[in-house]
């Protein structure tokens, strides 16, 4: 369960426009692709070349860095969920009736 809870103070008199949003994405699968480097102890690069061939993974022996290592590009998707941080926005209504508040549009109630 996710809360969000602003309290505004505003003098007597007074028209405000208030925006507040929540930008949640639920289940949502987004596609990667990553360059994995693959060393194991006690296996030369050329077995782990090997053992990723078994898993239907291609890879290259990369001996750029302290110890050789099996380079691969690995491609997938991770389903993820990610709640954004809340925004809210406070401005005030200019004389002819318009906010400040334009980042909103389209979600915005006007208060006066």
């Amino acid at each position: 369960m996710f809360i969000a809870f602003q309290q505004v103070i505003i003098p007597p008199f007074t028209s405000i426009h208030i925006c507040s949003t929540l930008s949640v994405s639920k289940d949502v699968d987004v596609e990667f692709e990553a360059t994995a480097r693959y060393t194991g102890e006690g296996l030369w690069a050329e077995e782990i070349v090997r053992i990723l061939a078994a898993d239907g993974i291609e890879a290259i022996i990369d001996k750029s860095g302290s110890e050789e290592a099996a380079i691969a590009v690995v491609m997938g998707s991770v389903r993820i969920s990610l709640a954004l941080e809340p925004q809210f926005v406070v401005s005030d209504i200019s004389e002819d009736g318009q906010s400040l508040c334009t980042s909103t549009v389209g979600l915005c109630s006007k208060e006066s």
